[in-house]
């Protein structure tokens, strides 16, 4: 969880910090959009490097193949649908949300640790990113129609805002991973 940690805030370059500026929802929605765009596409790139890395040095179990690309998917997705919740001050459901997710962690730490072991721990982290990556998703659709406007939305809106935000990137990211590696590195190592 430690390397998903790591890498997941590398997954949407954090320009779901940008969420909370443009004027308009429409605006925040393709922000929001393209960070789950490179949430996915940062899972594959992290899975194409962990298959080679395992089948070439035979350094990764299988099994974190599969999952830490996932997991890094999840965080940044989950991420992006967070800050757009803060962005339209709908307070209430992050922190019933990330109440839910710690009760879910908490549970799913203990069930899964009777099953797999130490594995299990892994295990937990990812099902519960999915749960509740599904709940926010859930939630986006249900009150702000994310999935009707992201259809919407077209690759130059998106590259428009790649570059309009692209400062998030180049200073924000490193100061980021910086503080997440501080935080994770003596866990990883």
């Amino acid at each position: 969880t430690s390397i998903s940690m790591l890498l997941g805030v590398l997954a949407t370059l954090k320009y779901e910090l940008a969420i909370v500026l443009p004027t308009s929802n429409r605006d925040a929605f393709v922000l929001v959009k393209l960070g789950s765009y490179l949430s996915c596409f940062s899972g594959i790139l992290s899975f194409i490097l962990f298959s080679f890395f395992h089948f070439i040095f035979d350094i990764f179990d299988i099994f974190y193949i599969f999952l830490i690309p996932l997991n890094i998917t999840l965080l940044g997705i989950t991420s992006c649908a967070q800050l757009y919740l803060y962005r339209v001050k709908n307070y209430k459901i992050n922190s019933i949300l990330t109440i839910m997710q710690s009760l879910i962690l908490f549970s799913c730490n203990i069930l899964f640790w009777f099953i797999f072991e130490e594995s299990g721990l892994i295990f937990s982290v990812v099902v519960t990113n999915i749960l509740i990556c599904i709940l926010y998703l859930y939630h986006l659709e249900t009150k702000h129609s994310f999935f009707s406007i992201s259809k919407k939305i077209n690759r130059k809106e998106l590259r428009d805002s790649f570059f309009e935000y692209i400062e998030f990137p180049k200073i924000v990211l490193w100061s980021e991973f910086l503080l997440i590696f501080i935080q994770q590195a003596p866990i990883t190592i």
